[in-house]
């Protein structure tokens, strides 16, 4: 699984034309983390480092995309799974669904990054206890504390339900929408000047394109 994530998140970085992207499990589960066995078998910390490290670089560039994202979680989402829904921009979740950071009851902490974006999704407090704790964290709770946006209604087609929920986002062109993507990660990642300059050339890039071009003419129209 891991390396086909890899294999997914390369090819999505080739992909120039898209807007946004689901991240979902199989079936009525979401990630329910590590087959033990095989975590049992790479007990070596040469082994933990490569797969850490594999891990880490994954789930950073896909964090990174210039695509609005969403992991549509219906079902648990345990450990790696967990980690997994932060890397993207927005979690959904189907009343079934539960997210668990037991990575403290194995005896490890988070090591894919899962921890750093969790501290900056819900605060400090609230991501030591989620976790020091292990606990689970229900939708309600999630949407409560900002680590879910909504709640899909019981019934609803997860997929269907999650790209409706997405439009919002994604309604203007395709250029704009990543460029404001870009301009977000580079305000959260990069310091302060550096953002500002990601910003002013994200800024020149639509300049005078055509969702800029035929906005203002649609304005100008209106004011007729």
């Amino acid at each position: 699984m891991m390396l086909q994530l890899g294999d997914i998140v390369n090819d999505l970085k080739e992909w120039k034309n898209g807007k946004a992207l689901i991240v979902r499990g199989k079936g009525r589960s979401f990630c329910p983390g590590a087959d033990l066995n095989m975590v049992y078998n790479m007990l070596d910390s040469k082994q933990g480092r490569e797969m850490c490290s594999f891990m880490h670089r994954t789930l950073t560039e896909l964090h990174r995309l210039p695509l609005i994202s969403v992991a549509a979680i219906d079902g648990p989402a345990i450990g790696g799974g967990a980690e997994l829904c932060t890397a993207t921009d927005f979690r959904v979740m189907t009343e079934r669904a539960d997210i668990k950071f037991v990575q403290a009851l194995l005896g490890i902490v988070p090591g894919w990054g899962g921890g750093t974006r969790l501290t900056r999704l819900v605060g400090r407090t609230r991501a030591l206890d989620l976790l020091s704790s292990g606990r689970t964290i229900r939708p309600e709770e999630a949407v409560e504390i900002g680590l879910a946006s909504w709640i899909i209604p019981t019934g609803r087609d997860v997929v269907e339900a999650t790209t409706e929920w997405l439009q919002r986002y994604t309604r203007g062109r395709t250029e704009v929408v990543r460029a404001v993507k870009n301009v977000v990660v580079a305000g959260t990642e990069l310091p302060v000047e550096e953002a500002l300059a990601k910003e002013a050339e994200q800024f020149v890039n639509v300049w005078g394109g055509p969702a800029h071009v035929e906005a203002i003419l649609k304005s100008m129209k209106h004011k007729k």
